[in-house]
């Protein structure tokens, strides 16, 4: 059941903002060689001109699957050459 007519109406302004961000969300995490968080990104996205809140730098990322370098450590367990 379609409720409230979710399925068929158009895309919000957000979600259609959030998509044109992606790409650029994306190359800047890129040329950053990955390691770029939450805040560096948003600062690195307002030089280059976009207006974007910061809320919106956090929650794009998940859906983008983008991670910074402190996401990416093996935890430490103290073991070494234990598999």
């Amino acid at each position: 059941m379609d409720e409230l007519g979710a399925k068929t109406r158009p895309p919000s302004r957000r979600a259609l903002r959030d998509a044109s961000l992606i790409p650029h969300i994306r190359r800047v995490h890129k040329e950053n060689y990955g390691v770029y968080g939450v805040r560096k990104m948003h600062k690195a996205l307002r030089r280059e001109g976009f207006e974007v809140p910061s809320c919106t730098v956090v929650v794009i990322p998940g859906t983008v699957r983008t991670r910074s370098a402190q996401g990416r450590r093996q935890p430490f367990d103290g073991r070494e050459g234990c598999p």
